[in-house]
């Protein structure tokens, strides 16, 4: 889950009483305190914090004890950087074409 803040814990409520084990993705380490105030570490087998390096990231996602089956977005902010890890993954996602619009809501009344 990319950014599980928010209303984004609801989520990972979610598939913790499915019982699938979950990484926190974190698009970077500095978060608003009103967002970082969600934030439950404990929820989590790990956390990773993208450092800017979507490959680098995916590449630490595909080190964990499991194969990742999905990655989402927990919360807006997350939005690209989950599109572009599913991509990389070529896990089922939204992909990237459209990424900034669902980011941006200039871009999306745009197109």
């Amino acid at each position: 889950v990319v950014d599980p803040y928010d209303s984004g814990r609801f989520v990972v409520d979610e598939l913790m009483l499915r019982g699938w084990p979950i990484v926190a993705v974190r698009s970077n380490s500095q978060v608003r305190e009103s967002l970082n105030s969600t934030w439950d570490p404990s929820a989590f087998e790990r956390t990773i914090v993208h450092s800017g390096d979507v490959l680098g990231t995916a590449r630490s996602l595909r080190e964990g004890l499991k194969r990742p089956i999905a990655v989402v977005a927990g919360s807006e902010p997350g939005a690209e950087l989950a599109d572009a890890l599913a991509e990389v993954l070529s896990l089922r996602g939204n992909g990237t074409a459209l990424s900034r619009c669902r980011r941006d809501k200039f871009f999306m009344q745009e197109r």
